[in-house]
């Protein structure tokens, strides 16, 4: 490393706007579309073929995933 630091190499250039540590961005959901189907008793696989018909390329696993945080932030908000 002391030697890549020599011959130019910045690390700190890769800890800049690191608030999601380097990972893919969210995508933009409409949680609250996810929200109502899933209280009209559909899966979430069913829900995320519904969100891609409406052009969101989504999979169940980020429906899910998406549909926990929203509950546990209402939980917290609750408590």
């Amino acid at each position: 490393m002391r030697k890549a630091v020599e011959n130019g190499y910045k690390p700190q250039k890769n800890l800049e706007g690191s608030v999601n540590a380097g990972g893919r961005d969210k995508l933009e959901l409409p949680i609250s579309e996810i929200v109502r189907l899933r209280q009209n008793d559909l899966t979430f696989e069913e829900i995320a073929a519904t969100l891609k018909g409406f052009g969101y390329n989504v999979s169940k696993a980020t429906v899910n995933r998406r549909y926990n945080e929203h509950m546990k932030e209402i939980s917290n908000i609750e408590s």
